[in-house]
């Protein structure tokens, strides 16, 4: 399992006009990390139940050992089908917020570029506004 550094956890900026990955999912992210650590330190403890089963078996009745046996599989599935689905939405989260981060870096890009632009533009419109045409044609409009 990864871990959630404090750098990769950005606060949504509204001020400044930044898409960044919402809190939540990081809680979230932390959570399925939390959670598949838990599954796994429950591991042993299964193991032991079933190991407790197998001495129990011996000393019950042919119906409460298919029974017991019944319960202790059903208990192994059900540990299996959780880690399986809790491994499977951590997946999914790491890579929404790894697209979540590329579109952010694709965002600053593209607002630099913007900007960069913008300042081109300006500048381009500065030196037609006051090229020696443009004076000279102010100028008539103010003798009239």
């Amino acid at each position: 399992s990864q871990s959630v550094s404090q750098s990769d956890s950005r606060q949504p900026a509204s001020r400044s006009g930044k898409f960044y990955p919402c809190q939540w999912c990081v809680i979230l992210q932390f959570f399925f990390q939390t959670l598949i650590a838990l599954i796994e330190t429950r591991v042993n403890q299964i193991h032991h139940l079933q190991e407790q089963g197998s001495d129990l078996i011996t000393k019950l009745t042919p119906a409460e050992q298919v029974q017991l046996q019944e319960q202790l599989q059903q208990l192994q599935i059900l540990h299996t089908q959780v880690t399986e689905k809790v491994t499977i939405r951590q997946q999914q989260l790491d890579h929404v917020l790894q697209v979540t981060k590329d579109l952010q870096d694709n965002l600053d890009h593209l607002q630099a570029w913007i900007k960069d632009t913008d300042k081109q533009i300006n500048n381009v419109l500065k030196v037609r506004l006051h090229s020696p045409d443009v004076d000279t044609q102010l100028q008539e409009l103010q003798v009239d």
